[in-house]
């Protein structure tokens, strides 16, 4: 059985991250209220999110997204990009088979890549080719010269 697992990445475009991610933690909190977000000790949650800070980049993680719950996945990512002003990633790995990524920037999906949009079922060229992913729009979140 291979790996399962699911996040959403958000690039802090040379602001101070630690500072960026104590304040999407706020606003998760808020957007999160009225679809039934509680805070409440670690014990008694059914829900858990982890927020995390590591260079240029902010990690999310949301236990509503651990069944692959592609929904959930895209709105987190979608309203992190809008919360932060910048760019944020999905991710979500499938049994180690299928690894799918969405560029959302202002709440928009920009860009979808995914290694295996067949794996489930035939698709039309047109999916096909449009879950190839359009490499140019990742550039500027790549580090200088990659």
């Amino acid at each position: 059985m291979g790996g399962f697992f699911e996040n959403v990445q958000v690039f802090t475009d040379g602001r101070a991250a630690e500072k960026l991610a104590a304040s999407l933690a706020g606003v998760l909190t808020k957007l999160l209220r009225p679809r039934g977000w509680l805070e409440c000790e670690a014990e008694d949650s059914e829900r858990e999110l982890a927020i995390r800070a590591a260079g240029r980049w902010i990690s999310v993680y949301d236990s509503e997204t651990e069944s692959q719950n592609s929904d959930a996945l895209r709105q987190l990512a979608s309203d992190l990009s809008m919360a932060a002003e910048a760019p944020a990633v999905s991710v979500l790995v499938h049994d180690s088979d299928i690894l799918e990524l969405r560029l959302y920037r202002g709440g928009r999906e920009e860009d979808w890549f995914n290694s295996r949009p067949d794996y489930f079922e035939d698709v039309e060229r047109e999916v096909l080719e449009r879950s190839a992913g359009q490499p140019s729009a990742w550039v500027p979140l790549l580090s200088e010269g990659r």
